[in-house]
């Protein structure tokens, strides 16, 4: 049996130049990649703190999950890559959000 990929382009999200679509429903299974803390309007960063770009990146992923009709109980797996290991913004914020 064959399985078609679902490609996912959110109007309320940035669109990008590059040819990546927000989700990608493949069966059962979603894959979302590039969800960053950026303005959906012109997609530049909302700010230059880490603490802000994370809160801004959860709401556009939220905003994402909302038009697929799922929520954050979907999600299996979320990476995160910064560039200084010695901030300790992100455990404050996984606290908050959790």
């Amino acid at each position: 049996m064959t399985v078609i990929s679902e490609h996912h382009f959110s109007t309320r999200l940035h669109q990008s130049t590059a040819p990546f679509s927000h989700f990608v429903r493949h069966g059962d299974v979603g894959y979302t990649t590039g969800i960053i803390g950026q303005r959906p309007d012109d997609g530049s960063l909302v700010s230059d703190d880490v603490a802000e770009q994370c809160e801004a990146m959860m709401t556009n992923l939220q905003t994402l999950l909302d038009e697929l009709d799922l929520n954050s109980s979907s999600i299996l797996r979320t990476t995160i890559y910064f560039t200084d290991y010695k901030d300790s913004t992100l455990s404050t914020l996984f606290t908050h959000t959790a």
